[in-house]
């Protein structure tokens, strides 16, 4: 009997999140879905909602017992365009998304061989044209500088 590793997907009910669910789930991948709000998708033998918030109770009685054959790490908090600047949110920032990824990344250690991480296109700036990894970034406000600093 050939048993298929699951794929975890943190921020699964977020817009990137959504798409990457429905795409395993048409293909039949199982897949772990957490998210910190239930997502509308039937329960069934390939798909698993798990209610998480990284900011606060990770399931590790869920998470803690199971390997994953790829982790796809999209959740994140994202500020208000009128707060991403000020001193005020930065706090939030530094939680949601730099410190809750540490935290996930110490409960699926030795649980996986892969981690898909999605940062921000904004790490290199405000540029044009076509770009690369090798860009040099530039972060511009504490949420993107908290994102470059996940992806090194």
């Amino acid at each position: 009997m050939n048993i298929q590793l699951p794929i975890l997907i943190t921020g699964a009910n977020g817009f990137l999140g959504s798409y990457v669910l429905a795409e395993l789930i048409k293909r039949e991948i199982p897949v772990y879905a957490a998210g910190r709000t239930e997502i509308d998708f039937p329960q069934s033998i390939n798909y698993h909602f798990i209610k998480m918030n990284l900011l606060h109770d990770l399931p590790t009685d869920i998470l803690g017992e199971h390997r994953f054959r790829s982790v796809v790490h999209l959740a994140s908090f994202v500020p208000s365009s009128s707060t991403l600047k000020t001193f005020d949110d930065h706090d939030s920032i530094l939680q949601g998304v730099y410190l809750s990824t540490l935290r996930l990344l110490k409960l699926i250690s030795g649980k996986t061989d892969h981690i898909v991480f999605a940062s921000s296109i904004a790490v290199y700036g405000n540029v044009h044209g076509i770009i690369d990894e090798t860009f040099p970034c530039n972060p511009m406000d504490y949420y993107v500088l908290y994102k470059y600093f996940v992806q090194i």
